[in-house]
């Protein structure tokens, strides 16, 4: 009977750790389903903190007035920076195309002389080929 007892015992030990657990698992579903859980910061909740502010329709005129007075300032800053940058542009280009007029004017002379070495050159290289090949025949 000892060992029937203890297998008896051992049973209701193990159906009392299975009951414990179930009991735990419960317990922690039943916290977790009464929490609410806050999603920080909320994107579905919409919070007006400042009341609308009504305007008259003159006053409505009044400030698309002032606006495209701004953007007609701002548009003729714009053309005038425009038309300096490029004022700016074409003096450069002018002092670049004089520069290189003066450098042509400073090559011309020698691209004379070293034309009429190639001549003279020329005039040398026919009398050495008519020495070597015997001269006049």
């Amino acid at each position: 009977m000892d060992a029937e007892a203890i297998v008896q015992g051992g049973g209701l030990v193990m159906s009392g750790a299975l009951v414990a657990k179930v009991g735990d698992w419960f317990m922690g579903w039943l916290r977790t389903r009464n929490q609410k859980t806050e999603i920080a910061p909320d994107p579905l909740n919409v919070k007006n903190e400042k009341k609308p502010v009504y305007v008259t329709v003159g006053e409505c005129n009044r400030r698309m007035c002032e606006h495209d007075q701004r953007i007609a300032k701002l548009d003729d800053e714009i053309k005038r920076s425009n038309a300096a940058v490029i004022a700016k542009l074409d003096e450069l280009d002018n002092r670049n195309e004089e520069r290189a007029q003066q450098t042509h004017r400073r090559i011309d002379p020698l691209i004379q002389e070293l034309g009429s070495v190639r001549g003279k050159m020329d005039f040398i290289e026919k009398a050495a080929l008519q020495a070597t090949m015997g001269g006049k025949k």
